[in-house]
């Protein structure tokens, strides 16, 4: 059976009435389009028109025709209803009308990198930490409860088991969820796998949580700093490199940290570009005020092991087996655009092997609380302290900006200097 018609009987045999087709907008936002199921073959064969001139980025209005093409590998029926209708959704490629990839859709920037990187015998794969909190109105949090409380103390776990559980309906496999340190605060861990079918997970994720939340009649609120004297909400990012066959190949058992040279290589690349990678891991204003000193979120460019004061860390819970060694970048928050945040740090990392960058020793101290004097002979720099900085880091990083490709590169920095403005 073709995936054509595997995709029609599951829509007949669950009796779907309505397919959204969704795309991602450059400023990471789901956008989507209703139709009855009745038009959805068409949809498959043909794709179907939409307005680009009317979604930030995309086209000019003498240009607007732009075209969904729905990726049937994404397809889902969706485990809540609209009114008692069954629903499903799939994310869409956006095309010209002629059907050549459109430059501004963030699945064709990462697909691009990722052929890029396949060329060289590479797959990248990712996994999520996504960071949230649950307000009862305004933002009261759900609970007061801390890092790892059961109940009475945690009050969230029924939602999150439903979570977890509608996710799962929908092929993500969900690894653990539990209350984070702050109250009302919650994590969610979903298994890695490719970056493509990571990135699209993490959109169908933040609806998800969106959706459950408002059927409990709660705000699920994954900003970057919700409350001031709480936690900030990230998204680490736990990636590796493996060969065609899936073994490995940051792991080896004989290096430092069990790491290998090629993952050492990679960890430079990361950590050089790391500037211009904060313009797509902390996408919006309110991300820096996220990324200070004492919250647990990365400020300055180093790396470590154990050490969650750094950038990119190696868990140590995982250099023990081979298939789970990785490397945990810790500056994203809930509010990138994933797609071009995989594609960037690839990208980064693939420069690292590409131009053979040394690593240099780990860092074991807390940074947050080394001297400025300590941070400069150690040769520890820091992140942007605003959106701007690091949009200025990018337009001047070459390597990252032909990762985005051309249009989408002049795009999102336009449309992310407008949010600085704005703030």
């Amino acid at each position: 059976m073709g995936k054509v018609e595997e995709v029609i009987k599951t829509v007949e045999g669950q009796g779907v009435e309505f397919v959204q087709l969704q795309f991602m907008s450059i400023d990471g936002r789901v956008k989507s389009m209703t139709i009855h199921v009745s038009q959805f073959g068409e949809a498959i064969e043909e794709g179907w028109g939409f307005d680009g001139s009317s979604v930030p980025g995309y086209a000019d209005i003498e240009e607007s025709d732009l075209v969904l093409m729905p990726d049937l590998d994404t397809f889902r029926t969706l485990p809540w209803k609209y009114r008692g209708k069954r629903m499903a959704r799939v994310l869409c490629d956006v095309c010209l009308p002629d059907g050549t990839p459109h430059g501004g859709d963030p699945r064709y920037v990462l697909e691009n990198m990722l052929r890029s990187a396949e060329r060289r015998g590479y797959k990248f794969f990712v996994g999520l930490e996504v960071e949230f909190y649950i307000f009862k109105g305004g933002k009261e949090p759900l609970d007061e409860g801390g890092y790892l409380d059961y109940a009475p103390y945690d009050k969230g776990e029924e939602l999150r088991i439903g979570l977890a559980s509608d996710l799962q309906r929908m092929g993500i496999l969900v690894e653990k969820i539990h209350h984070e340190v702050s109250p009302g605060q919650y994590e969610l861990d979903f298994r890695y796998s490719d970056a493509l079918t990571t990135a699209d997970h993490f959109v169908l994720c933040r609806q998800a949580l969106k959706a459950l939340g408002e059927e409990y009649r709660l705000h699920v609120d994954y900003s970057p700093k919700p409350l001031p004297g709480g936690m900030g909400n990230g998204l680490h990012c736990h990636h590796s490199l493996a060969d065609s066959k899936g073994k490995n190949l940051f792991y080896d058992p004989s290096g430092e940290y069990r790491m290998s040279e090629l993952a050492r290589h990679f960890m430079a690349g990361e950590l050089e570009h790391a500037p211009a990678l904060t313009a797509l891991a902390a996408s919006v204003p309110d991300s820096y005020e996220r990324l200070v000193p004492g919250y647990e979120a990365p400020v300055y460019v180093c790396w470590g092991g154990p050490n969650r004061s750094v950038l990119v860390r190696v868990p140590g819970y995982e250099v023990r087996r081979g298939s789970g060694m990785r490397f945990e970048y810790r500056a994203p928050d809930p509010l990138c655009n994933t797609h071009l945040l995989f594609a960037g740090l690839l990208a980064a990392g693939l420069d690292g092997i590409k131009r053979k960058l040394p690593l240099g020793p780990p860092v074991t101290e807390n940074v947050y609380k080394m001297s400025e004097k300590r941070r400069e002979e150690l040769g520890i720099s820091t992140l942007p302290k605003s959106l701007d900085e690091a949009l200025d880091a990018l337009e001047s990083d070459d390597v990252i900006r032909e990762a985005l490709g051309p249009f989408m590169f002049e795009k999102y920095v336009a449309l992310k200097r407008e949010e600085a403005i704005r703030s």
